[in-house]
């Protein structure tokens, strides 16, 4: 009697285990149902608390998308451009403890809303699922090739240096000077930077992130994009390593400033910062309060803006403004330097807020330097990393000025770049006394043959260089171009794979020759290796 009872007891344990998984199954079937569902009625609602957090959605074309909120933004933007038709055929399902897998193949049918090609197919589909406190989650979501997220996104360019290379993350407020982008009086002026730096004892760790969730999502809003189009971006391996122990050396770093162009933020060309560092030196990116697109914090949080703040819209505004385009085209295409430095005063007359901005941002600058050298004095890691004497600074676009109006106000400053930035400030009045370059694209000149800055170029006291670069864009001087094909390819265009290589060897060279005082060859003169290069220099 004994032995039939435990026999009895273990057959009811059994079949209570049976139908535990006969009900966790059904509540997996739901979830399908409820996609197909969602996928052929274009509801998004049934979409809601399906995903983990963390969720990633890869199909056989493009990136993989990162998050619940980004993923349900792609359905967003498909629902309103196709009729989607689609079924689900389900071979197999295995649960594992906490996990689950669905298997099978996935029919589909596209047909947009307005005019284009129809999209119909077959791909298999693998699905994970994780079970949590609220039951069934959706955490992976794979269509065609079984393949790691990894492996569908860019890969960097590696540094060229013999350093590795370190990055820090600090975030200050500025007490003596009010912010003035808010209406709170009480408000104070805040700068972030992140600092890359020559580090080493970093074998079996692990780079950082290109960007970090909260970043995408602050990047994305800030840019008017959906969701989904940079959540990629987190699968993307930097070649800068958190925190790592400095590179230690008999001679302090020269120390670089960087500054990103209006609305971009400190990592926007992390290709040229890692690289400059793997050459050793320290380089500081500063973040511009409502004027980037977010703050990265020491912490790892995110603090983002809003792009339709009241001052940063009047500064788009009267950077696009009719008067302004056409000042901007005649100093390009002026005929001597009479009318040239004319139109450019008079651009600056049109241009009071970006004026006003430079002076902002100059003004950070100025902040950062003096908090560089408490952190050379003290902090853990960076402490007598950085060599004063020996300071340089380079900037896109609006940070470009504001490298042209340090480089002329800044006694530390010995040497700057200005990448495609008309030259606001107060640079018109004074003549660069410091070695100087200018990176410019000629989008604006079909020629190729002069740049928005040639009046400072002709009026500097100092070495001067001028690069018109065809076939460069605006957006070149970033690290964008590398995920411009991302939804044809992971792999970034050699085009653009050369335009990265370009401006590193020209900065690294510029910097080499006047913050080192090492020979560059490639500022000699025109270039057989770079022919899209039209170069001068004095």
């Amino acid at each position: 009697m004994h032995s039939l009872s435990y026999i009895i007891f273990i057959l009811t344990v059994m079949l209570k285990i049976t139908a535990g998984y006969a009900g966790e199954a059904q509540d997996i079937k739901s979830i399908r149902q409820r996609v197909q569902a969602a996928e052929n009625n274009a509801d998004l609602g049934l979409l809601k608390n399906l995903f983990t957090d963390d969720a990633v959605y890869l199909n056989p074309e493009g990136p993989p998308i990162v998050g619940s909120r980004a993923i349900r933004s792609l359905y967003a933007f498909m629902f309103n451009r196709y009729k989607w038709t689609s079924s689900y055929q389900n071979n197999s399902t295995e649960m594992k403890g906490d996990s689950a897998w669905i298997r099978g193949m996935y029919s589909y049918k596209l047909i947009p809303k307005n005019q284009g090609k129809i999209r119909e197919g077959q791909d298999p589909f693998e699905w994970l699922f994780l079970k949590k406190k609220a039951g069934w989650k959706l955490a992976r979501l794979i269509y065609g090739e079984l393949v790691e997220p990894q492996s569908r996104v860019p890969a960097l360019p590696k540094p060229t240096g013999e350093h590795q290379v370190g990055i820090r993350d600090f975030f200050f407020a500025d007490s003596a000077r009010p912010e003035t982008f808010t209406a709170d009086a009480g408000d104070v002026r805040e700068v972030a930077v992140q600092i890359w730096y020559p580090a080493e004892n970093v074998k079996g760790r692990k780079p950082r992130p290109y960007q970090n969730p909260d970043m995408t999502k602050a990047a994305a809003h800030f840019l008017g994009w959906p969701l989904f189009a940079n959540s990629y971006s987190v699968f993307v391996q930097s070649h800068s390593f958190s925190n790592a122990a400095a590179k230690t050396s008999p001679q302090p770093y020269p120390v670089i400033l960087y500054n990103h162009g209006y609305g971009g933020f400190t990592t926007v060309h992390q290709t040229v910062c890692e690289e400059l560092a793997s050459h050793g030196y320290v380089v500081v990116s500063v973040g511009h309060a409502y004027e980037s697109a977010l703050f990265l914090k020491p912490d790892g949080s995110v603090k983002a803006f809003d792009p339709q703040n009241k001052a940063y819209r009047a500064r788009r505004a009267e950077s696009g403004g009719r008067e302004q385009e056409r000042l901007k085209d005649r100093i390009i295409r002026a005929a001597n330097f009479a009318d040239r430095e004319n139109s450019y005063r008079r651009l600056l007359e049109k241009s009071p807020l970006h004026q006003q901005s430079v002076q902002i941002w100059a003004a950070d600058n100025h902040f950062v330097l003096k908090k560089l050298e408490q952190i050379n004095a003290a902090d853990s890691i960076l402490k007598g990393m950085v060599d004063f004497e020996n300071a340089g600074i380079i900037g896109h676009s609006l940070g470009g000025a504001t490298a042209g109006e340090m480089a002329s106000t800044e006694p530390k400053i010995k040497a700057g770049i200005n990448l495609d930035g008309f030259q606001f400030g107060g640079l018109p009045d004074v003549e660069l006394k410091v070695p100087f370059m200018f990176m410019w694209e000629n989008g604006r000149n079909v020629a190729g043959t002069a740049g928005a800055n040639d009046l400072f170029f002709q009026k500097s006291q100092a070495a001067c260089y001028s690069l018109v670069i065809k076939g460069f864009e605006h957006a070149t001087f970033t690290d964008l171009p590398l995920f411009a094909s991302i939804w044809q390819s992971a792999e970034p265009t050699p085009k653009s794979l050369r335009a990265i290589q370009l401006q590193r060897e020209y900065i690294l060279a510029f910097f080499n020759k006047h913050l080192k005082n090492r020979p560059a060859p490639l500022l000699k003169g025109s270039s057989q290796k770079y022919p899209e290069v039209v170069f001068k220099s004095k």
